[in-house]
């Protein structure tokens, strides 16, 4: 739909939580999930953005703007996860891997929102999202705050506007222009980018819940803020901190930069990120019992005609008598952590994954996953024909 649409066709469907201007919404045409925002303020310029933007790989899709009973009505794409929250989930850890890939991204939409004379002003990683469809591109959200340059083709005549950062409650990410009231430019949202990529490695910055913030953000070196990091996050600070205000960045070279080091640990651009791999789950089979020198034994299969597969994955339960009752259960382990057990034998059947490991001693700390006392775990071991259990 193009500017100004007719309203009509969307309804709101419930409230935004922890947002009070923004609801969920339906287009009742196409059944597609919206989003509305609302404000007493004027956002024409927000909206004249995001319709500019609209229809671009890893910007929101825009559908309508209005005013209706004396507010201003916005209605755009509505997606998925922020960065936040996705990091969140995460447990405030992101690989090198997921860094680099979200720094190549990110790096792309600064382009082409940049050779669109648009500052965003506002990088961090509330507006950073990803799409509820597929959640492997990166959506750059939110421009409230973000200022049109004039005439981007001219150099001298570019002007730019202050960004009011009063009503702006994280202020971490902020260049240091924009926390000063300066005018902002291009290289303004490659700072901040680099403050965003440098808190997803090392989970925090040095001028975090400082009173005194931008002084500290100040003298704060670039060498010290990177301490500990691949020297190509340096190499990024260094050269946007370099920038003038309206000098075109070198966009493709910050990302050959990052690229260098994606190809120096051999990373492949699947856009695999930490929050959407795809992991295949195991299964171990523990015996919590106490007693010693329990051994299975297989009664009713032929030991010379049946392979190690039937005698895991196919045997009945009729078949395998415990001389003593025991409690067997289902642990799901990631592939990581099955991968630890270098000895183990994996077995599939219609796309299962199944892993019996012949030795599992080091897996004894699950038993507080299951609430048991961490007492004596009996080790499962494959003998060609047979299985055998022995205790520890």
């Amino acid at each position: 739909m193009s500017f100004c649409s007719n309203i009509s066709y969307f309804k709101v469907t419930a409230p935004f939580p922890h947002n009070k201007q923004m609801f969920y919404g339906v287009n009742e045409v196409t059944k597609e999930e919206v989003l509305f925002k609302t404000s007493k303020k004027e956002m024409r310029i927000e909206a004249k953005i995001c319709s500019t933007l609209s229809g671009t790989e890893g910007f929101p899709d825009f559908y309508h703007y209005g005013i209706k009973n004396g507010r201003c009505i916005m209605v755009t794409q509505l997606l998925g996860k922020t960065l936040k929250q996705l990091f969140v989930e995460s447990k405030l850890h992101f690989s090198l891997k997921t860094v680099l890939m979200i720094a190549d991204q990110m790096l792309r939409r600064l382009e082409y929102l940049h050779t669109r004379g648009i500052v965003h002003g506002r990088i961090d990683l509330n507006h950073i999202m990803v799409n509820k469809k597929s959640d492997n591109i990166l959506y750059l959200v939110d421009f409230e705050h973000a200022i049109l340059v004039n005439d981007v083709k001219s150099s001298v005549s570019k002007v730019a506007k202050k960004m009011d950062i009063e009503n702006v409650k994280n202020k971490d990410f902020l260049s240091l222009n924009a926390m000063g009231h300066q005018e902002l430019g291009f290289k303004d949202d490659l700072e901040s980018l680099g403050y965003v990529l440098i808190y997803l490695m090392k989970n925090t910055l040095p001028w975090a819940n400082c009173a005194n913030m931008f002084d500290v953000k100040c003298s704060t070196l670039a060498k010290d803020l990177c301490a500990g990091l691949p020297k190509e996050f340096l190499n990024y600070m260094i050269s946007v901190k370099n920038l003038s205000q309206f000098e075109t960045p070198n966009y493709s070279g910050y990302r050959e930069n990052f690229k260098k080091l994606f190809m120096q640990f051999r990373y492949v651009f699947d856009h695999q990120f930490d929050w959407n791999q795809k992991k295949e789950i195991s299964f171990h089979f523990y015996r919590m019992d106490s007693s010693k020198n329990q051994r299975i034994h297989n009664q009713n299969v032929d030991n010379s005609n049946i392979n190690q597969q039937s005698a895991i994955v196919n045997q009945p339960k009729s078949n395998i008598t415990p001389s003593k009752k025991m409690n067997i259960f289902l642990h799901p382990n990631n592939k990581a952590s099955s991968g630890q057990h270098t000895r183990g034998n994996s077995y599939g059947s219609k796309g299962s994954f199944f892993s019996v490991h012949n030795d599992i001693k080091t897996m004894q700390p699950s038993h507080q996953y299951y609430g048991q006392p961490a007492k004596r775990v009996n080790s499962f071991g494959l003998f060609k024909n047979n299985i055998k259990v022995s205790s520890s």
